[in-house]
């Protein structure tokens, strides 16, 4: 309504709308940042990427030493992101390992090459965490 004047506003920790947002038109973006992650060279090359801290996430396999294992804390409740694999010149087998439930691939769970980048896309449904891949995209330096 034109003219109101909001004042005493408290802090509501949990809000709730009583119908649909309404953006009159505009859209809402809710931005994350993005967490990358290296394993340690000779730490049996295991990196843990918690889900729930951001949405999307880098994993570069340059620094392991050989097969790299991913272990995902899952956060409480449902949520999807991504998660960008960067091969460097040697090929390192990647493997996901949720803190709770199944990782269930949804068709292939990829293999990589050296120099292979691929996105692997994830949703938690609170149960399980579905994956799947995106082709490899060749990063071979000309």
């Amino acid at each position: 309504m034109p003219g109101i004047t909001l004042v005493n506003i408290v802090n509501d920790t949990t809000p709730q709308l009583g119908a649909d947002l309404d953006a009159n038109g505009n859209t809402i973006h809710f931005g994350t940042a993005e967490n990358v992650y290296t394993p340690a060279a000779g730490n049996s090359d295991t990196v843990t990427i918690d889900l729930g801290a951001e949405n999307h996430h880098t994993l570069t396999c340059g620094s392991a030493t050989g097969a790299v294992t991913c272990n995902l804390t899952v956060p409480a409740g449902p949520t999807a992101g991504t998660i960008i694999v960067v091969q460097d010149d040697a090929e390192k087998a990647v493997t996901f390992s949720p803190s709770s439930g199944d990782a269930r691939w949804l068709g292939t769970e990829p293999t990589y090459a050296a120099y292979d980048i691929r996105v692997i896309s994830w949703r938690w449904d609170a149960t399980n965490l579905y994956l799947s891949s995106t082709d490899a995209y060749d990063s071979t330096p000309a």
